[in-house]
């Protein structure tokens, strides 16, 4: 389970790089601790990491879950005023009901939209926001957006890129320190360029695994990357599984709980291999796993696979959430709100390929695949994801139509300066 780091008035969990120092516990602690709006925001801004905080003080109370929400936290405002918590159960009651919006929302993509949950009146804290109570008053405060004007955006050449890569890997290897990383390798490139990166730093206590069979190509790829990269590699094949003992068990159902938070379908694969990799013994008490979550959706995949260009209006913006990512029907109060988001963006003059990018990453992303890395977490593994660096957000999310289109700076940066010469330039 996830630990917490407490200390007076704030509780804090996970890493993130200010000022260039690593903090963490106390550090974190210290960093976070005001009672402060305004300060707070700064150093939101100013935060690169993987984190969540919670301050509560008699006249100030403040949350944040960063970038990633790998820590969800949930709240609720009562006749006791606001109740602020990083387990749900603590905020349940006897009168609590669905919410009819966040239900239909959850049938149709699979979790709740940002800030909701399946129950009325108990919220989640937004990724890229910081929840603040003072005299009374509860508010919302983005402190980072990726919306932006057409002209705001800006190209890189294929070093710059790869300098970036560069600098974000080295800021999570750094703070790793040492322990056994955890690669799930498919036959993609994002998994694949965290190995080759871990290799390019020279970094030897690395141990992958891939799901599936060993006939498929995926499988395949990974056990050939693994193979060139001199990394030990397992195969999970969930048809190996008995899956009326794996589900019906007490664990099973404290995973899900943990996992599915009131906001999410469950991630069944991933709570298998945990368990066989355990049950083979080569995983280490303090082991990382780190998945290549985000990494395609930052090359522009998300684009592609949805039909999007720089052209695309509104309404095409939102047909391709609703018709492509909502693949479980919708109804009217799902269509208004996609609807009403790519509306207001394109009327405030921001650019399409932005406000997609922008409602991917702000919903899907945080709230559905990020949440299959707290699979790791119930079993009592740390998680470090390299590409929601905020030096690699920042770079990726400002490209230009051009060089998203296709994957194509991404793929040929990979290619040229890493796959190539590391020899794992195999069949994606």
């Amino acid at each position: 389970m996830t630990e917490w780091y407490h200390d007076k008035y704030i509780s804090v969990t996970g890493y993130c790089y200010a000022n260039g120092n690593l903090l963490t516990d106390n550090g974190l602690a210290d960093y976070f601790c005001i009672a402060d709006t305004d300060t707070l925001l700064e150093r939101l801004r100013s935060a690169n990491g993987i984190f969540s905080f919670i301050i509560d003080t008699p006249d100030f109370k403040a949350a944040s879950i960063g970038d990633a929400r790998i820590y969800p936290v949930y709240y609720k405002e009562g006749t006791d005023g606001l109740q602020i918590s990083n387990d749900f159960r603590k905020l349940l009651s006897k009168n609590d009901k669905s919410s009819d919006f966040a239900v239909q929302f959850y049938k149709a993509s699979s979790y709740a939209p940002a800030g909701f949950t399946l129950i009325e009146g108990i919220r989640q804290v937004k990724p890229f926001h910081l929840l603040v109570c003072s005299n009374n008053s509860t508010s919302e405060h983005c402190y980072k957006t990726y919306l932006h004007l057409k002209e705001e955006e800006h190209s890189l050449t294929e070093s710059q890129i790869m300098e970036i890569i560069d600098n974000a890997f080295k800021r999570t290897i750094d703070s790793v320190k040492g322990r056994q990383i955890v690669i799930p390798l498919s036959g993609g490139y994002d998994s694949r360029l965290i190995a080759c990166m871990m290799k390019l730093n020279g970094y030897e206590n690395v141990i992958c695994y891939t799901i599936g069979t060993k006939e498929s190509r995926e499988c395949t790829t990974a056990f050939k990357v693994a193979e060139q990269l001199g990394y030990r590699i397992y195969l999970i094949n969930p048809a190996d599984a008995n899956a009326k003992e794996l589900f019906s068990t007490f664990e099973f159902r404290q995973y899900s709980s943990f996992v599915g938070g009131l906001t999410n379908f469950l991630w069944l694969y991933e709570f298998y291999a945990i368990k066989k990799l355990k049950s083979l013994g080569v995983l280490e008490d303090d082991a990382v796993f780190m998945p290549g979550h985000l990494g395609d959706f930052l090359s522009g995949s998300q684009l592609h696979k949805s039909l999007i260009s720089s052209n695309s209006t509104a309404g095409t913006l939102s047909n391709a959430i609703l018709f492509d990512s909502f693949i479980y029907n919708h109804n009217k109060a799902t269509k208004n709100y996609v609807s009403k988001f790519f509306s207001n963006a394109i009327d405030n003059g921001y650019s399409g390929i932005s406000a997609f990018q922008w409602f991917t990453l702000t919903h899907r992303l945080t709230h559905c695949i990020n949440n299959a890395a707290r699979a790791y977490l119930f079993f009592g593994y740390d998680v470090r994801l390299p590409f929601w660096d905020r030096e690699l957000l920042d770079a990726f999310l400002s490209l230009p139509f051009t060089d998203l289109k296709n994957c194509s700076l991404y793929r040929k940066t990979l290619t040229d300066k890493v796959f190539n010469p590391l020899q794992v330039n195999f069949a994606n």
